[in-house]
């Protein structure tokens, strides 16, 4: 098991609030998937009430994921996807 972590903290997008820009929430999400390692093991993702910035962090990365192997985007499918696992 390992001890090391490294933590990323996003301040501009406070609960219940909306962003301004999109650039520097998918500037942030990049910088949390080049900086993660590939044997990290999966990248934990959290915010003070768990639904809205979280998910729009996991929706957001597995849909550029699928952009740049399928070029493809479905939000609203995913969504629903992602719902139904909960």
């Amino acid at each position: 098991m390992c001890d090391d972590r490294t933590c990323f903290v996003l301040f501009f997008f406070q609960d219940h609030g909306i962003l301004e820009h999109a650039t520097s929430f998918l500037m942030f999400v990049r910088r949390v998937k080049v900086l993660n390692a590939i044997d990290a093991g999966p990248i934990v993702v959290h915010c003070s009430a768990g639904v809205g910035r979280t998910g729009c962090f996991v929706v957001i990365d597995a849909l550029l994921e699928r952009l740049k192997h399928e070029k493809t985007v479905d939000i609203y499918g995913h969504v629903t996807l992602l719902r139904a696992q909960r």
